[in-house]
């Protein structure tokens, strides 16, 4: 199953392990496929099969995953109770029908039965997680009854997982799903969140910062203010600094752009590294750090389809 934001990863614990997930159809439906887990380890690849045990052809994706020293923690949009409504996409006025967010865990070989974190969430917008010192943290879009979608996390606190939280105070409501994620990342002394949001009809992207593991948050700091298009990805560097990228509005489309943020908002300027089509081929950007430099990749229209294409920040 291909799409232009859900895509598949890859993510390696401290032991060498690497789990790589891929999305497969599952049934004749738009929507309907599932998430699939395979390890690599001492060269060898395993197929551990579909991660969620809902058996019903509807959407599952939208995948974050946190190496842990002797597992790994999994999350995904699971839209099991989907299938209970009239169509895709749809909900009542209860949960009914809603996409939910679940996680399990990967040890071994062996897939844990899954927990649902929160009931209602919305339906097609990217997580992120992050490992901190107390505990993971998973970002999201939630739903809220009345539509509003604004971001949310959920902490796990060594022995269970908090009540849903919601962070962003935008009350953007659409009655929608906008593909549009936020990002969470921890270094040693900070946690950042940073997401998009269109209220009023005029886009933005923010931050913010908590230095006790998601359990309180600074103040909001306005990164882009001139309606970007968003699809954010956030890295943290070596030094605790953190590095976000998004897509932002230009005359001839749209541009990727870089900014370097410290914990207590210091910023650098920000940077442009391309214009480009501002279209849904373009796809995602994403980061990673490869020995001292930073690496930025996206997908390229070109006439005859895409082409992938990178950038080197030393």
């Amino acid at each position: 199953f291909a799409n232009w934001a859900d895509t598949p990863t890859v993510t390696t614990n401290p032991q060498g392990d690497t789990v790589v997930h891929w999305a497969e159809k599952s049934g004749t439906g738009t929507y309907a496929y599932d998430v699939r887990i395979g390890l690599i380890r001492d060269e060898s690849f395993y197929d551990l099969g579909v991660i969620h045990r809902d058996k019903t052809e509807t959407e599952h994706g939208f995948v974050s995953v946190v190496p842990q020293p002797d597992h790994f923690e999994i999350f995904w949009l699971d839209g099991r109770n989907t299938a209970a409504a009239s169509g895709h996409h749809t909900g009542d006025a209860t949960n009914a029908g809603a996409m939910t967010l679940r996680t399990a865990q990967l040890k071994g070989l062996k897939i844990s039965q899954s927990y649902e974190i929160d009931s209602k969430v919305c339906d097609c917008c990217n997580t992120s997680a992050t490992s901190t010192s107390s505990g993971s943290i998973i970002a999201y879009r939630d739903r809220a009854q009345d539509e509003v979608r604004d971001i949310s996390i959920a902490r796990h606190n060594g022995t269970q997982w908090t009540k849903p939280e919601r962070v962003s105070h935008d009350n953007w409501k659409i009655n929608g799903c906008p593909v549009n994620g936020p990002r969470v990342k921890s270094s040693t002394a900070a946690t950042a969140l940073a997401w998009y949001t269109k209220p009023g009809d005029m886009g933005s992207v923010k931050m913010r910062f908590s230095t006790n593991n998601g359990q309180s948050w600074g103040s909001e700091y306005l990164i882009d203010g001139n309606d970007p298009l968003g699809r954010i990805d956030l890295i943290t560097l070596p030094n605790g600094h953190f590095v976000l990228s998004w897509m932002a509005r230009h005359p001839n489309g749209a541009s990727i752009m870089l900014q370097r943020i410290a914990a207590d908002g210091t910023m650098s300027p920000a940077s442009q590294i391309r214009v480009v089509p501002p279209g849904r081929r373009t796809g995602v950007p994403r980061m990673a750090i490869t020995g001292d430099d930073l690496v930025i990749v996206w997908t390229e229209p070109t006439k005859t389809g895409t082409q992938l294409q990178a950038a080197r920040i030393t």
